[in-house]
């Protein structure tokens, strides 16, 4: 009888090692994680290809003119600003004493479809762009990838948090969580790029340079500029000056050259004569 006893505790033993085996291969085994993973790509691609595509353009311009009127010409900004529902996200003042500017340079974020509005009321009231650039950089590609990668890799999670509730080990248990911890950090790092490039799709962003000149800097080159033309035409008098007596200037430019000629040979015919 005891034999017999001691015999089905062995059988017994036997089979729950085995069952234990068997888990940790199902749940824990690298081939288990690489299946989940092959499983989930293949979704991936088939997802990628299902969704309804919507464009998504990232769209950012940069503008520099001078104004005779820094306050009025902030002003005009500021209102246009409230009625497209915008925000300024950096205002900078720049005072220039080498060439006498103010620069007053804003970087206004402006919703997406609200943009040419925008540019359209400052034109109206800008005479003149000294340079003007504005860019739409369509990344719907890249946004439908991290969109499907994001759901491919919460479905990851969610089968190993079903893997885990069937765990029977600490092994098992401590091997589904190291993978999680993986998928997680994952999913943190592509939803932060996602949320970066929604938030540059929803809102433009569009800087502005707008200067004015000091009346010093101003008056400065007026002065220079009036003496170089006053400059040219003194010197366009006296050519005419010239014109109006060059026969006079003939006959002195000839008496000169006689004058010098019989100098000349006087001296010579003095060397001749000590020779």
């Amino acid at each position: 009888m005891k034999k017999f006893i001691f015999s089905i505790l062995i059988i017994a033993t036997i089979f729950f090692s085995c069952g234990n085996e068997k888990s940790y291969k199902n749940y824990a085994t690298d081939e288990s994680v690489v299946s989940e993973e092959q499983k989930v790509s293949s979704d991936f691609e088939t997802d990628k290809k299902n969704i309804e595509v919507e464009r998504k353009i990232i769209k950012t311009g940069d503008i520099s003119f001078e104004t005779s009127d820094m306050k009025k010409t902030r002003n005009m900004i500021n209102q246009i600003v409230n009625e497209t529902k915008s925000y300024i996200s950096s205002d900078v003042i720049n005072d220039y004493s080498y060439n006498y500017t103010t620069h007053n340079y804003i970087t206004i974020r402006i919703p997406s479809n609200k943009f040419d509005t925008f540019l359209s009321k400052l034109s109206q009231n800008v005479e003149k762009y000294n340079s003007m650039s504005i860019t739409a950089n369509d990344v719907t590609e890249e946004y439908v990838d991290i969109e499907s990668r994001i759901k491919a890799k919460k479905e990851l999670e969610n089968r190993y948090l079903d893997l885990l509730k069937r765990a029977n080990s600490v092994e098992d248990i401590l091997k589904i969580e190291e993978n999680l911890g993986v998928i997680r950090e994952e999913i943190e790092s592509v939803e932060g790029r996602l949320k970066f490039l929604s938030n540059q799709v929803a809102y433009g962003t569009l800087t502005i340079d707008f200067y004015t000149t000091e009346e010093v800097f101003r008056e400065k080159h007026s002065e220079f500029f009036q003496a170089f033309k006053d400059g040219w035409e003194n010197l366009m008098y006296f050519f005419q000056g010239l014109l109006t007596i060059w026969p006079f200037i003939i006959l002195i430019g000839a008496i000169a050259y006689l004058i010098v000629y019989l100098i000349r040979r006087k001296h010579k015919n003095r060397r001749k004569n000590q020779k």
